[in-house]
């Protein structure tokens, strides 16, 4: 009898399948609640530029764990202040794509050509009516492309296929083979160019693709993400704040912060993954997330094999070292 799963809300770290290859991969029967988060979006701007705030780059339920790991030692410091605990490990993709085995696996197939991704909508926004239209103007410039278009507007694919050479699609947050996807996708292609900055551009980094960030940048607005419906009144903390926040998308910004990053035509050039990105190895993020707690308290054992085949704490490939313990209780 294998063990099961308990059901329960998914966390941060469950979400585009992290946890479960997470698991696999050190030997785990299955992936355990994670008490603390594992912030997944890049941030790619610096705290006096705009807030690290809870629920604007992390998990908006942060009193819901016991911290959060980051991308960056500069964010964990920022947060420490707060009094959040948080730890530098990077982000999940990339911890995945260095850990899985099959980096590399894909690059063969290149033959220098471009992929185009346009920003997507999420359950915040649906900015899907505008990606035909922006569409259309990209393959003019670039006739020989694919584009990849956002899990939430995969109902457009077929419209894509007409002027694309390829049709891809991307994550799914409740996708458990959503990173293998992604990484199978960023190291077919040479090139990536983009009207909107986002996650899609450190991973396809992460691959040895060129990156560039069309000039006719998609101009999100944070009111609307947040599903506000109007903008604060002017000149009070939060409009001052909500402006800041959209700065950090603008193309100016951009450019200065990566410089070259930003194109009006032809081919990227910019190839640099960002230096701050923290990595740990992966047991080290399965103790930090807490599964040495949690796994013994949810999994069911067969009862046949219980008194037998009891888990020893020093099983090969499980976290379970004492200074996991006091990082926990930090």
């Amino acid at each position: 009898m294998k063990t099961a799963r308990p059901e329960r809300p998914l966390a941060e770290a469950d979400l585009y399948g992290y946890s479960k290859w997470l698991a696999s991969h050190l030997g785990f029967d299955f992936a355990p609640r994670s008490l603390r988060g594992f912030q997944h979006g890049w941030i790619w701007w610096d705290a006096e530029d705009a807030d690290y705030a809870p629920g604007f780059g992390l998990d908006p339920n942060l009193d819901a764990y016991w911290g959060v790991l980051v991308q960056s030692e500069k964010i964990a410091r920022e947060l420490n202040q707060k009094g959040i605990f948080a730890k530098a490990c990077g982000l999940p993709f990339l911890n995945y794509y260095k850990h899985c085995g099959l980096k590399g696996s894909f690059k063969g197939l290149r033959d220098g050509s471009v992929l185009y991704v346009p920003a997507h909508s999420n359950p915040w926004h649906d900015i899907s009516f505008n990606i035909t239209a922006a569409s259309r103007k990209f393959v003019r410039a670039y006739p020989d492309c694919a584009i990849m278009l956002g899990w939430n507007d995969r109902h457009l694919a077929d419209a894509m296929s007409t002027s694309f050479r390829r049709v891809e699609i991307g994550a799914g947050a409740l996708e458990s083979e959503s990173f293998l996807r992604l990484m199978s996708i960023f190291e077919r292609y040479d090139y990536l160019i983009t009207d909107s900055i986002g996650s899609h551009i450190c991973y396809a980094l992460a691959c040895g693709m060129k990156v560039g960030i069309h000039s006719g940048l998609h101009a999100f607005s944070h009111a609307r993400q947040q599903g506000s419906g109007s903008m604060p009144p002017a000149n009070s903390d939060q409009a001052s704040s909500v402006e800041r926040r959209r700065f950090v998308y603008t193309p100016e910004y951009l450019d200065q912060r990566f410089p070259g990053i930003v194109i009006d035509g032809g081919l990227p050039s910019y190839s640099r993954l960002p230096s701050d990105l923290a990595e740990a190895r992966p047991d080290v993020i399965a103790g930090l997330l807490g599964w040495d707690l949690t796994y013994e308290s949810e999994r069911v054992k067969d009862p046949v094999r219980a008194a037998s085949q009891a888990v020893s704490a020093e099983q090969p490939g499980r976290a379970n070292s004492p200074a996991v313990h006091l990082a926990l209780c930090a």
